[in-house]
C-alpha cells in the first residue's frame, strides 16, 4: 500500500532513480541521529511524509519553527541524488488495541508497515537503498569487542567498514534485518549500516559526530560501487 504523500509542489516522479537512506528505529536512537546528521549537512527540501497506521502518530515543532513535524518524513536534495526518510516514533508491534478506544492507532502492525516500505520503494523506483541501524552492544562476541570500530555492513562492500561476521549474532535492529530481507528477495539493491550502541550511551552520540563525514563518505562510496 503507497502511503506517501507529497507536498503540494512536489512531483514524486523525482524520486525515481535517487538513493534512499532510511533508518530503523532501534537501540540508542542511533540511525535517526545519523539521520539528523545527515540531514543537517546535505540541507535537503521536506517533499512529503508517510502516514502509515503502523507508526505511532507524534507531531511536534519543527526545528526552524517553521510549520510541524510529523512521524515518518522524506527529504530530498536539491540534485535529486539523495532521499531522506526521518522516522521520529516507533512502529506498532502487534495490531490488536489495549483497549476498544485506541483501534484507530493500533491497527498497523510492524510487518505491514515494513511490506509497506517495500511496495514505496518499489513503485518510486529507487536506484538503491542504504538502511541505517544499531545493534545490541552488549552481545557482541569476542572479536567484535576487540574490533576498533563499531561499525559494520550489510550487502555491497562499504568501503572502511568491516563486512559483518555473523547476521545470527545481530539483536535490536528494529525492523532493520526483515527489511533488508524482503529488499533483497525483491531484487533491490540494498545496504544495510549497523553500528552497535547501548541504550542510553553517551559515546554513541560521540562517535556519530565525529564520524559524520565518514558516515557520508561510506554512503557516497556505496552509491558509487
Amino acid at each position: 500500500m503507497d502511503t506517501f504523500v507529497a507536498v503540494p509542489s512536489f512531483n514524486p516522479e523525482k524520486l525515481a532513480g535517487s538513493t534512499l537512506i532510511l533508518p530503523s528505529v532501534s537501540i540508542g536512537n542511533v540511525p535517526q541521529l545519523a539521520c539528523d546528521l545527515v540531514i543537517n549537512t546535505l540541507q535537503p527540501d521536506r517533499v512529503g511524509f508517510i502516514s502509515n497506521e503502523a507508526v505511532m502518530p507524534i507531531a511536534g515543532p519543527r526545528e526552524n519553527g517553521s510549520g510541524v513535524s510529523l512521524a515518518v518524513e522524506v527529504f530530498q536534495t536539491k540534485d535529486q541524488q539523495w532521499t531522506i526518510v526521518q522516522q521520529r516514533a516507533p512502529t506498532f508491534k502487534v495490531g490488536k488495541p489495549p483497549s476498544p478506544y485506541t483501534t484507530l492507532f493500533f491497527s498497523g502492525t510492524r510487518r505491514q508497515y515494513i511490506r509497506d516500505l517495500v511496495a514505496f520503494i518499489q513503485k518510486y523506483r529507487f536506484a538503491r537503498v542504504i538502511i541505517l541501524t544499531s545493534a545490541d552492544a552488549s552481545l557482541r562476541n569476542d572479536l567484535q569487542i576487540t574490533s576498533a570500530t563499531p561499525f559494520r555492513y550489510i550487502g555491497s562492500s562499504v568501503n572502511g567498514i568491516t563486512e559483518l561476521e555473523d547476521e545470527e549474532l545481530l539483536h535490536g535492529t528494529g525492523i532493520g534485518k526483515s527489511l533488508y530481507k524482503l529488499l533483497t528477495e525483491a531484487q533491490v539493491s540494498t545496504t544495510m549500516i549497523i553500528m552497535f550502541a547501548l541504550e542510553g550511551g553517551k559515546k554513541e552520540i560521540t562517535n556519530l559526530k565525529k564520524k559524520r563525514n565518514d558516515i557520508l563518505r561510506w554512503m557516497m562510496d556505496d552509491t558509487n560501487n
